[in-house]
């Protein structure tokens, strides 16, 4: 059997976590457990400014990760007809910024949260790999493998040569 990396996964796994974690908190009986649910602590209200910042990092954290969502309501969780058929502009390109901004302004709340409540500096990982910049160089890495292998099934199907083989 043979494994193959495949970056792609990591990236539905990313756009599925951040997704998650800034969706709204829920409704009624139907409890999300997102970034959101720290402001219920009521510790929180006793902290002086901290529910102020923690709503302006949620809040940035959300807006950065807009892009996220629409991905993964589109792409991921449901099957959108244009993102299906392939129509041209049907869903915005992902770019590594996005993530890293997201992930940026969750790590912001966690950490000030973390500081003030608990007395606890957070490690915050989303990654089995290590660390956000590790996960953030196999992105990359996975981004120019499949760049440099859409370009080598480009040139078999119009039967120019190859440069080498698709990863």
């Amino acid at each position: 059997m043979v494994l193959l990396f495949r970056p792609e996964i990591y990236e539905t796994g990313l756009v599925l976590g951040i997704s998650r974690l800034t969706d709204p908190p829920g409704e009624g009986s139907r409890a999300n457990l997102t970034i959101a649910v720290i402001l219920d602590d009521p510790q929180v209200e006793a902290a002086g400014d901290l529910r102020k910042d923690l709503e302006s990092a949620i809040k940035e954290a959300k807006d950065a990760a807009e892009i996220l969502r629409v991905h993964r309501n589109k792409r991921l969780a449901h099957l959108d007809r244009d993102v299906a058929s392939g129509k041209a502009d049907s869903l915005p390109a992902l770019k590594l910024s996005a993530f890293g901004a997201a992930l940026g302004h969750l790590e912001r709340a966690y950490h000030r949260y973390g500081l003030e409540i608990e007395g606890t500096d957070y490690v915050f990982e989303l990654s089995p790999l290590g660390s956000v910049e590790r996960l953030t160089q196999v992105l990359v890495a996975g981004a120019d493998a499949r760049t440099a292998a859409q370009e080598q099934w480009r040139r078999a199907a119009l039967g120019e040569p190859s440069t080498g083989s698709p990863t």
